[in-house]
């Protein structure tokens, strides 16, 4: 009776770990998703500012005229 209550123990604790596994996999997902996301903005600011530096650049040129 021992070995099955130790067996039944083992399998709910492979169980927890599993559920485990799981949440860690999912937090990771959610962690590279938000990386993605936050590259594809920089990369869209980084975008809009070199248009607007060259917005400037051709303004200050042709103000200076």
């Amino acid at each position: 009776q021992q070995i099955s209550l130790a067996t039944q123990e083992q399998q709910l604790a492979n169980e927890q770990i599993l559920l485990a596994l799981k949440e860690i996999s999912n937090g990771t997902k959610q962690f590279v998703d938000a990386s993605n996301q936050v590259s594809r903005s920089a990369n869209e600011m980084r975008h809009l500012a070199e248009a607007f530096g060259s917005l400037i650049n051709r303004f200050e040129i042709e103000g200076d005229s």
